[in-house]
């Protein structure tokens, strides 16, 4: 009776605040690693980053994305390739989904089971649900009785508690970042960053630059091979550290490849992804949320860098235009 009382005093809670840590910081958070106990009825009101929409949750801002959840089989229902479970704890119901390589020809699972499942949370359709990592089912009645216990105990004594180590490693970071950006280029020291700081000089409006005009630099290949600690350096070794060095702007969301298949690449920003977003914008009637532009084109590999603020500068560009458009058409 106690345990029952006290979830439904907490279904209350503001448990789903979006968090103010980068997501480049998230790993330091301790909870981000960990299979979250929680009641079904708490991830329906776990928070998102609009950032980054259906890779991570929140819960009392911490981003989390790994959960552990026990009820009991509701509905059970076998496919070729998976098997659906929808599992109920008194607080709510889920959809919880095991894939298989080969049809399996059966399961343990069975209606009215009491399980215990650890997985990772996703959205489909606008409905969360589990991926299923790992399952077993409770025999011991006791278990549940516990599971609840430590729900309710995790809630007040961890997840409601900022993490203060990586609350402070993500300040230290970003004053660091800081102080970097805001460095005269003749202050900065390491000549690996120096030499990033050149080769994004290249890319400047919408200039395409080959990769293979990058390694023909012979200032950057000097500054390439200062960086190896051996003096025999092969031009396949500067043209590896060079690549790298792309790929990282390009992660980073600072550049893009310009065609697939095409060793080039220019500056990512909203005029590149401007025909993109208004094409997209044009094929749905309605109004298309930012975060779900930024997931559909995050699908394609060359767009993995692409952050929320270049597709609402693009998005306001796109209204302008057609703002523009309609005063034309009524003088």
């Amino acid at each position: 009776v106690f345990a029952i009382v006290s979830v439904k005093s907490r279904m209350g809670d503001d448990i789903g605040g979006g968090g103010d840590l980068a997501c480049s910081y998230w790993g330091l958070e301790s909870l981000y690693w960990s299979y979250i106990r929680l009641f079904i009825g708490d991830i329906s009101r776990l928070g998102e980053f609009p950032a980054h929409p259906g890779q991570s949750y929140a819960l009392y801002r911490h981003p989390i994305h790994r959960v552990c959840i026990l009820g009991v089989v509701v509905d059970l229902r076998l496919h070729a390739t998976n098997v659906n479970v929808m599992v109920d704890d008194g607080t709510g119901i889920i959809l919880a989904t095991r894939w298989f390589n080969d049809r399996p020809s059966s399961t343990e699972l069975e209606l009215g089971k009491l399980v215990q499942i650890y997985g990772k949370l996703s959205t489909f359709r606008e409905e969360r649900q589990v991926q299923i990592l790992s399952w077993s089912v409770v025999v011991d009645p006791n278990v549940e009785l516990l599971h609840c216990a430590q729900v309710i105990d995790l809630h007040d004594n961890l997840y409601r508690l900022p993490d203060d180590v990586a609350d402070k490693l993500a300040h230290d970071l970003q004053v660091s970042a800081s102080d970097y950006d805001n460095a005269d280029r003749e202050h900065i020291q390491d000549p690996y960053e120096r030499l990033q700081l050149d080769i994004m000089e290249l890319f400047s409006g919408d200039n395409e630059v080959p990769f293979s005009s990058l390694c023909q630099n012979g200032a950057f290949i000097q500054s390439a091979k200062r960086l190896f600690p051996r003096s025999s350096v092969s031009s396949q070794d500067t043209a590896l550290l060079l690549a790298r060095i792309v790929n990282q702007c390009v992660a980073r969301g600072l550049l893009i490849q310009t065609c697939s298949g095409r060793d080039s690449y220019r500056r990512l920003d909203a005029q590149y992804v401007l025909p993109t977003i208004e094409h997209m914008l044009s094929e749905s009637s309605a109004m298309v949320p930012s975060s779900k532009l930024l997931a559909e084109l995050r699908q394609q590999s060359r767009y993995r860098g692409l952050t929320i603020e270049i597709v609402e500068e693009a998005m306001a560009m796109v209204e302008a235009g057609r703002r523009s458009n309609q005063w034309l058409q009524t003088m």
